[in-house]
């Protein structure tokens, strides 16, 4: 199957197994047309972060982290990290059949009050091979679950990072925060777990809302 029928075909959810990986050059390629395909309108301006998400994609040893880590894209508001999100985690199911939801903490609050499908699925994701996590810290600091108060961003990296410990699971993010901002928010323990199993890579750029 080639990429462009790929991208209009679901996607799938299997253990972490890296595949054979596709040179750099020819997954930034892919990833460039995969950010078109989600926005025909793009215009590459993060160029030096989507060579970077290539490099893991192509588990490149020139990639500029850990490739045992997962990623967070961190920059203000309207540089396009979600569609950069979005266009890594396709590719990363073309290229390695690594398939993983993408929830927002607002959406995550929602559901975390709700019992059913929604909520199952949502417990299934958090249990998958990779996982992508979506506005990191837009969240309120808590939320009411039958009269307990959570901090559902908390709860969600605290169990992520536990998959990441004991099976080597990988989550993706984005967030409008910085690192000071990301401690004051959830405490010097999370930040230091937040160091363990992300790699941090900064999305600069224009705010393509305004």
């Amino acid at each position: 199957m080639n990429l462009s029928d790929f991208l209009k075909s679901s996607d799938k959810r299997t253990k972490l197994q890296w595949r054979k990986a596709h040179s750099t050059e020819d997954t930034r390629a892919a990833l460039i047309q995969t950010l078109k395909h989600f926005e025909p309108n793009y215009e590459e301006q993060h160029s030096e972060v989507v060579t970077d998400l290539a490099k893991y994609i192509a588990r490149d040893e020139d990639f500029s982290g850990d490739l045992n880590k997962g990623i967070l894209m961190a920059g203000p508001t309207g540089t396009g990290k979600t569609l950069l999100l979005t266009a890594f985690k396709t590719l990363m199911v073309y290229v390695h059949n690594f398939g993983f939801k993408i929830y927002s903490g607002k959406q995550m609050e929602r559901i975390y009050q709700t019992e059913g499908e929604e909520r199952e699925k949502l417990e299934r994701a958090l249990k998958y091979a990779c996982f992508g996590f979506d506005d990191i810290g837009e969240e309120h600091n808590y939320v009411m679950v039958y009269g307990t108060k959570i901090n559902v961003g908390e709860d969600v990296l605290t169990q992520r990072h536990l998959q990441f410990i004991n099976h080597g699971q990988l989550t993706f993010g984005t967030l409008n925060l910085n690192k000071e901002l990301f401690k004051d928010k959830y405490g010097q323990r999370l930040d230091s777990r937040r160091s363990e199993m992300f790699n941090w890579m900064v999305v600069k750029g224009k705010d393509n809302r305004l």
